[in-house]
């Protein structure tokens, strides 16, 4: 029996969810008709049968579990249930591979694949299953080798907003970018580039940011929205109506755009 599919998992949406009498659901916003919605997590953007069953064990197994088990550790440390917390070689690498199969699986990268790759010009018509299955064909394997994990931490009024493509591509003025998971409304994984973090031997403990600013973190869901729409253009999630439609006006002001963030200090 092939399974559903859902380009955010569930455990990540958890971080968003209400309880309900109809079950656990989230706020997200419509890219399609510029609605927010209300939406259950083991509905919202589910497929059935986007992936093999191959496809399917092996990115549970090798991607999302690894990477579920690491954001209950990164919560109990966020909630101060955890001190210190040291970030491995291991579990960097467990990021990483997230954040890689999360460009490997949105819409964008497959459309590039099938339009500007020298495969595509012999065989063509590649799906999902076929970019995974031979992931070594990509250069996206190099994303992110030169970059470690830390926490963000948000005591700003503005929550996250995450994406259906997962990550956020985080520009900041004179520096490497920043690439950003939100895991709950106040709390994002945040991958930095070695050469503006501390280096990883074998541990090292964390020392999160943190952001207190209202407009960081609006600055932080328009460039969410930015990326959603050039990535899959499909919907954000947030845990509240607010945050999204904020973004709402963004589209409208026709001010949706791949602007520098502001500093996340």
């Amino acid at each position: 029996m092939v399974k559903s599919h859902t380009q955010i998992p569930k455990f990540l949406l958890k971080g968003f969810s209400h309880k309900t009498k109809d079950g656990q659901k989230v706020f997200y916003l419509d890219l399609d008709d510029l609605l927010v919605k209300e939406g259950k997590i083991n509905q919202l953007g589910t497929v059935v049968g986007f992936y093999n069953k191959e496809i399917e064990d092996f990115l549970n197994k090798n991607v999302e579990r690894p990477f579920a088990d690491l954001l209950v550790e990164f919560n109990e440390y966020a909630k101060e249930k955890r001190k210190p917390l040291t970030i491995s070689r291991k579990d960097n690498d467990i990021i990483r591979r997230f954040m890689r199969y999360c460009l490997l699986r949105s819409d964008y990268f497959l459309a590039q694949v099938n339009t500007q790759s020298k495969l595509s010009f012999l065989v063509g018509g590649y799906t999902h299953n076929d970019v995974l299955a031979h992931v070594d064909f990509f250069s996206s394997n190099d994303f992110l080798e030169n970059y470690n994990a830390t926490i963000l931490i948000n005591h700003s009024d503005i929550e996250f907003v995450t994406l259906k493509n997962c990550y956020i591509s985080a520009m900041v003025e004179g520096k490497q970018p920043k690439y950003i998971i939100p895991i709950n409304r106040k709390i994002a994984i945040m991958l930095i580039s070695n050469s503006e973090n501390i280096g990883v031997k074998d541990t090292y403990e964390i020392t999160p940011h943190i952001v207190v600013s209202d407009d960081v973190m609006k600055s932080i869901n328009a460039r969410a929205l930015f990326n959603e729409i050039q990535y899959s253009g499909k919907f954000l999630v947030c845990s509240r109506e607010k945050e999204l439609e904020e973004l709402v006006d963004l589209i409208a002001e026709k001010n949706v755009k791949g602007e520098e963030l502001l500093p996340i200090t």
